[in-house]
């Protein structure tokens, strides 16, 4: 189990080490840069539930999750939650409204307990007036993430129900799977509630799925815990479509 208040007390060296090991993005820029980042904000412990962001209130810092995650969800006025997206080790929250110092587009909570290295927007702004590398850096992020939201738009226009839902198993997979004796496991918990609305999915809909796919053999489910028995038949479901 991840000892989180150890993690709060790691150096500057150990953090880095922790966050090139879990994104890509961060693999690229220099130890110097990284460095200065990593300087400009505070290893801090957020308890399962923690509010990180309100759409209502300006953004005030941005978070780079170290473990745990952060639940980004907006809520309608019937007060139904609309399951956004987990971010996962290694990701970054809060980039806009810290830009731009207006609200962020979505709720956000910590996802269990969770380590976050927070930098406050006014250091953040700082680096990126001062520091080229980090500011071409998070140009490049906005890219993927901007290409990451075209996609999800292709794939509500073009996708059937279940070839989203598959999409979104594929997705926690790679964020969260390991290697389990039943198949890659999702170390994460997720209701088929939330499940089903990261894909714009019915809950009824999202258990008549589960369970084909659970009596096709491509993936069981136990107590809520979902392990993936055959990736390459789930990735055909993911491609069909509408």
């Amino acid at each position: 189990m991840t000892n989180h208040n150890s993690i709060v007390n790691w150096s500057i060296a150990e953090i880095a080490n922790k966050l090139q090991e879990q994104n890509s993005w961060l693999k690229s820029i220099s130890k110097q840069s990284l460095r200065t980042l990593l300087r400009s904000g505070d290893a801090v412990l957020l308890k399962d539930g923690t509010k990180v962001a309100t759409r209502i209130k300006p953004c005030t810092a941005v978070y780079i999750i170290l473990t745990g995650g952060i639940r980004v969800y907006s809520t309608s006025s019937q007060g139904k939650e609309y399951l956004v997206a987990i971010l996962e080790p290694g990701n970054v929250f809060g980039l806009l409204g810290s830009f731009d110092g207006k609200p962020n587009p979505h709720d956000a909570t910590s996802h269990g307990d969770t380590c976050a290295l927070k930098i406050p927007d006014r250091n953040f702004r700082r680096l990126i007036d001062e520091n080229a590398e980090l500011r071409k850096l998070l140009v490049n992020l906005f890219c993927e993430r901007l290409r990451s939201c075209f996609q999800v738009l292709e794939d509500f226009a073009t996708k059937s129900p279940r070839s989203r839902l598959a999409g979104r198993l594929l997705a926690l997979s790679a964020a969260y799977g390991y290697e389990g004796t039943d198949g890659v496991v999702l170390g994460i918990k997720i209701t088929q509630n939330a499940l089903g609305a990261m894909a714009s999915v019915s809950r009824q809909r999202t258990n008549m799925y589960l369970h084909d796919m659970e009596h096709a053999g491509i993936l069981t489910l136990n107590n809520g815990q979902v392990a993936l028995l055959d990736l390459d038949q789930l990735r055909v479901i993911a491609e069909e479509s509408e």
